[in-house]
């Protein structure tokens, strides 16, 4: 019997476990290190991670994403987090019953069909379970979950009841930050004192949003002095302001706004993410989308200068607030 921890992503989801005394992380069908946190329905099954993202653009409405950011939530027209969840989802996120809680409306077996959150990430942690099964060779009842700080009661309560669902004793949910100084303080501990603290700040920027803390480390224990988080912080709105600047330039050109799109946006979104990690070691690179609309396509340069100033109109100032926030908590 084995235990797995999950890094449950909104954009992908990461599983490792123990081996001999080290952490290995499980590869996937495609020996892959991380799955894809998606999950669609068509007209006779259910596609999970890689199958669905290999879907996703030409099934895009009944393709469930972001679940993880709206677990165990109710709707909430003034709550400003889910309605960017619904604005950035694939036009099938919405309230459903009972009890008015958030979830997806997709077609699937021929009829429009009301899956929770909870059950869709229920189905996703199948799928999680029974990759680690057969890479691991060996029967999974066990897990640890990480999530992100802002995690309210509410939401840790929707992941456990996700994980039973799935068939997985949930031994305990960490959050990410604490597993993070886990991992940092794991394979250190002979460089730290017993009597003197050693303090290091973390900042985990992930894809809908970043958490960040200052923790201690001594030679026998850690402790986390501060920890803050962002839910509407994260790499997908650097990619949505690359996004913005091409979709402008483009109506300018065409008189044809590709945000109004879905397939053109989720075309957009792809270009953008991939652009994002070339100027992270490079100072330009080329945009093109294809056909983005109406045989028309996009295409341009983007320095690192350009994306720099793109995200400090909004992003880099909120990024300053919270590690603000950080340093007045410590």
């Amino acid at each position: 019997m084995a235990v797995i921890g999950i890094d449950l992503g909104s954009l992908n989801s990461v599983m490792a476990t123990v081996q001999r005394g080290t952490v290995s992380v499980v590869t996937t069908e495609l020996s892959d290190r991380v799955t894809p946190s998606l999950v669609g329905f068509t007209e006779d099954r259910r596609l999970m991670g890689d199958h669905a993202l290999a879907q996703m653009k030409s099934n895009a409405k009944n393709t469930c994403r972001y679940f993880k950011n709206i677990l165990g939530e109710v709707f909430d027209a003034s709550n400003s987090h889910l309605k960017k969840e619904m604005e950035l989802s694939l036009n099938n996120m919405a309230a459903v019953s009972p009890n008015n809680v958030m979830g997806y409306r997709v077609q699937y077996r021929g009829k429009e069909v009301e899956f929770s959150a909870e059950r869709v990430a229920a189905a996703f942690l199948t799928k999680l379970r029974q990759v680690a099964e057969s890479s691991l060779q060996k029967p999974v009842s066990e897990v640890v979950i990480a999530c992100p700080p802002w995690c309210r009661d509410a939401n840790r309560s929707a992941l456990l009841d996700a994980a039973q669902i799935a068939g997985l004793k949930c031994l305990r949910i960490i959050s990410d930050m604490a597993a993070t100084c886990l991992d940092y303080g794991m394979y250190r501990r002979q460089h730290f004192a017993a009597d003197r603290p050693h303090i290091v700040a973390f900042v985990g920027v992930g894809h809908s949003s970043t958490s960040a803390c200052i923790a201690a480390f001594w030679a026998d224990r850690l402790r986390i002095l501060a920890e803050v988080s962002d839910c509407e912080l994260g790499g997908r709105d650097m990619d949505y302001e690359i996004m913005k600047h091409f979709a402008s330039a483009f109506e300018k050109k065409t008189k044809m706004n590709p945000l109004s799109s879905l397939k053109a946006r989720l075309k957009l979104e792809d270009q953008a993410n991939k652009a994002k990690k070339i100027l992270s070691a490079n100072s330009e690179t080329s945009f093109h989308v294809e056909c983005l609309m109406e045989d028309e396509d996009c295409s341009g340069l983007l320095t690192r200068e350009v994306f720099e100033e793109l995200c400090s109109k909004t992003l880099v100032p909120r990024m300053e607030t919270l590690l603000q926030s950080l340093l007045t908590k410590s």
